[in-house]
């Protein structure tokens, strides 16, 4: 029924449509035959009060043509008018359908949105296109860093060796001390990534058994055993398996102070993170252990990243400014000016390499290196230690699994270094090595083990490194010891 009390700019319109029905008009009780099938409820506003697009779809009543049915048709409603209301009307409940795609769509030009997919895109970005060498130098010497550069350069070519050898910078010194190494290109900082050469060993094993394998030295300076695990994870990842492993360690290896717990922020372990950290994108698996590790490895590239670009904006300024960035600049920039001063160490780096190349005994040296490795050994830290020997336990497990013959080897020491251990340190390091050689059926072998050891204070430059003099018999004694060995034997068999 129409209210009488509404404005007269307002029309009420109720259209009941189904097949063969018939209904009444709002203003008259003429009654119309329609076809649709829905009931629709709409209000018309006058065209000359509210402007609105389909407002002239809902024009008041007007006089139209019709056949004359004997009733009063001037307040009829045009049929064109009423079927063009029921497909606008129909069209709208259509649309109603595709809300979900229409609330995408508004979703997609929300502001908010848009900042969040511009973040992401640009630490996607970040994250594998940053130079990462950059990152893995931070608070490292870049000569380390060009050592363990090394790994992944080689699980990345096509040379295979079956033979690899393990180990730190102990076992690198006789190949620079004997100009036995590998140098690459300069980088754009001017370091050349540096692998020691195998040709020295290769062409001893030879002349004693006729015959030597392929000999590859896999050795990063400060390493320690969880390093040497995460060397042997990447060769199996890259099918990089060898025949045999020859992994040569020290006590510093298990018990280094300097390490303590943070076995992941070690030179190998950084670099061989960066090398595979596209691969660590997303979690390995739905696992809460492999989730914990994606997560740590983000916020630890992105800590590095926000360091390294807060240091290289601050470098910016110091150099836009004329400002000494820290002390040492400082104190170098007044020594170039000031030749009152005493001389200062320029290059730590070039030092440090320039110990790698001694080729005698170094008093000095001995001195400051005892210094060093009396602060490494000293107090006993229990949780390292054991930490170290979980590393070998596994290192020996993945190689038995693998099927890769292994055969331990304690390099060489001075008296003064060896003194600077506790005898409960040497008696609890001998006895876990041999117990875990003994479980996996692995040969060691221990050079200062011996009443007599066939190694000098004379053959070291420092209370660790061998000299050339050191180097010479190195070589001979170590090829010796893989040639007669039944590792090798078993492994390399003569024709």
């Amino acid at each position: 029924m129409l209210r009488k009390n509404l404005p007269e700019w307002l029309t009420f319109w109720s259209i009941s449509v189904e097949p063969g029905r018939h209904c009444l008009s709002a203003k008259t009780e003429d009654v119309y035959k329609f076809s649709g099938s829905t009931v629709l409820s709409v209000l018309a506003f006058r065209l000359t009060d509210i402007h609105q697009p389909g407002a002239q779809l809902l024009k008041a009543p007007q006089k139209f043509d019709a056949p004359s049915t004997g009733r009063d048709e001037r307040l009829s409603p045009p049929a064109d008018n009423l079927q063009t209301l029921e497909n606008t009307l129909t069209s709208r409940s259509r649309t109603t359908e595709h809300r979900p795609i229409a609330s995408l769509l508004r979703l997609s030009r929300s502001l908010t949105i848009i900042l969040l997919a511009l973040i992401a895109s640009i630490y996607v970005a970040a994250y594998y296109c940053y130079p990462w060498k950059d990152l893995a130098a931070m608070e490292l010497p870049r000569w380390i860093i060009k050592f363990a550069e090394g790994v992944p350069n080689y699980t990345r070519s096509r040379e295979y060796k079956p033979l690899v050898v393990f180990g730190s910078s102990l076992i690198i010194a006789p190949s620079s001390r004997l100009k036995d190494m590998h140098f690459s290109k300069p980088d754009e900082y001017g370091y050349r990534t540096n692998t020691p050469g195998a040709a020295i060993y290769e062409s001893a094993i030879k002349s004693l058994r006729g015959q030597a394998p392929g000999t590859k030295i896999l050795a990063v300076p400060g390493s320690v055993v969880s390093d040497q695990v995460l060397i042997l994870r990447e060769l199996l990842t890259s099918k990089k398996v060898p025949k045999m492993l020859v992994f040569t360690l020290a006590p510093r290896d298990f018990i280094d102070n300097e390490v303590g717990g943070k076995i992941g922020d070690t030179p190998t372990a950084r670099v061989l993170a960066f090398v595979s950290h596209n691969k660590n994108f997303w979690p390995q698996s739905l696992t809460l252990a492999a989730i914990e590790s994606c997560w740590n490895t983000h916020r630890s590239y992105f800590d590095l990243v926000r360091k390294h670009f807060s240091r290289s904006l601050r470098d910016k300024v110091c150099t836009w400014s004329g400002h000494p960035k820290d002390l040492w600049t400082s104190t170098l920039a007044a020594k170039k000016t000031d030749r009152s001063m005493p001389p200062l160490n320029e290059g730590a780096a070039e030092a440090r390499e320039e110990k790698i190349n001694a080729d005698s005994l170094n008093l000095e040296a001995m001195a400051r290196d005892l210094k060093t490795y009396r602060g490494r050994y000293q107090p006993p830290n229990r949780a390292t230690f054991e930490q170290q020997v979980a590393a070998l336990d596994q290192l020996l497990t993945m190689t038995k699994e693998a099927h890769i013959t292994t055969l331990l080897v304690e390099m060489p020491l001075s008296r003064e270094n060896l003194d600077l251990l506790k005898p409960e340190q040497k008696t609890m390091l001998a006895a876990n090595i041999k117990k875990l050689a003994t479980k996996y059926d692995v040969q060691f072998v221990n050079y200062n083990e011996s009443a007599k050891p066939p190694f000098e204070t004379a053959d070291f430059y420092d209370s660790v490194h061998l000299n050339k003099q050191g180097a010479e018999k190195f070589v001979s004694v170590f090829s010796k010891t893989l040639a007669e060995s039944k590792a090798l034997q078993s492994t390399f068999p003569q024709n």
